[in-house]
C-alpha cells in the first residue's frame, strides 16, 4: 500500500494517493480508510449501526445529540471474545467465485485500462505474513490501492476522519461491485456508469477518457466490472 502512495504526484500522472493513519497504524477499512483492522471494523460498525458498545467504543452514539434512553444494558456490551469471533468469521469468509472471463469482459478490461481506471483501482494486492496459510502472502484481486484520493467538491461529504479530509475517500475495492448497488459513499449512483461519471478531482481525467470510449467499449467495461 505504502509503495503505491504518491502524495505529491512525483510521477506526474495526476494521481496523488496517500495513506490514512489511525493512531500511527495504516488505515485499510471504511470509506476513508479510517479503520486499521477487522477488529476495529467490527467494533466501529457495531456501535454506529447496531448500537453495540465495546471496550474500544464504550459510549453510545447520541441519537440527534440526545442521551439514549431506550438501551438499559450496561456498557460496554460486547466483550473481547465476541469481537475476536466476529473478526475471525469475516477474515475467513471464502473469496467470491470468479468465472473465466468471456470475450466481452476481456475487451472491457482493456477499456478499463484505456481509461486508466487501474491507476487507483489496482488489480491485485498481496497479503502480508500470516500464521494462517490461506491468508499468507496471497494475491487478492481487490481492484483498489486502499489509498486516499481527492475526489473533488461534487463528491465531498465534508467529513474528516483521522487524516482524511472531507474531499478524500479510500479507493473502493471493485471485487463484487456488480452485486453491491447502489454506489458511492452516499448511494447516489444507481448504476456503475452513474458512479463513474460522478468521479471528479484526481479521477476527472479518467472520466474524460471513459467518455471518449466507443459505446461498445463502455458496454464491455460495464460487463467487465460486473464480472469481478
Amino acid at each position: 500500500i505504502l509503495r503505491r502512495a504518491d502524495p505529491d504526484d512525483k510521477n506526474r500522472d495526476g494521481i496523488s494517493g496517500r495513506p490514512n493513519r489511525v493512531q500511527g497504524r495504516l488505515g485499510r477499512f471504511g470509506w476513508k480508510a479510517q479503520l486499521s483492522s477487522i477488529e476495529d471494523l467490527v467494533t466501529a460498525h457495531g456501535r454506529d449501526e447496531l448500537g453495540i458498545t465495546s471496550a474500544a467504543f464504550p459510549a453510545e452514539v447520541p441519537p440527534q445529540g440526545l442521551v439514549p434512553t431506550c438501551d438499559p444494558a450496561p456498557d460496554p456490551e460486547d466483550d473481547a471474545a465476541s469481537i475476536a469471533a466476529k473478526a475471525d468469521f469475516l477474515r475467513l469468509l471464502a473469496p467470491l467465485a470468479v468465472a473465466k472471463p468471456a470475450r466481452i469482459e476481456r475487451k472491457g478490461k482493456s477499456a478499463f485500462r484505456k481509461a486508466r481506471c487501474h491507476l487507483c483501482h489496482v488489480e491485485k494486492l498481496r497479503t502480508g505474513p500470516n500464521s494462517i496459510t490461506a491468508l499468507h502472502s496471497k494475491p487478492v484481486p481487490l481492484y483498489s490501492d486502499l489509498l486516499l484520493h481527492d475526489m473533488g467538491d461534487a463528491l465531498a461529504d465534508g467529513v474528516a476522519q483521522e487524516e482524511a479530509t472531507g474531499r478524500e475517500f479510500r479507493t473502493p475495492p471493485l471485487w463484487g461491485v456488480g452485486r453491491s448497488a447502489p454506489y458511492l459513499h452516499d448511494g447516489r449512483a444507481a448504476t456503475l456508469e452513474e458512479a463513474i461519471l460522478a468521479h471528479d478531482g484526481e479521477a476527472a481525467a479518467s472520466v474524460r477518457r471513459y467518455l471518449a470510449l466507443t459505446g461498445s467499449d463502455r458496454e464491455a467495461l460495464a460487463a467487465f466490472l460486473k464480472s469481478l
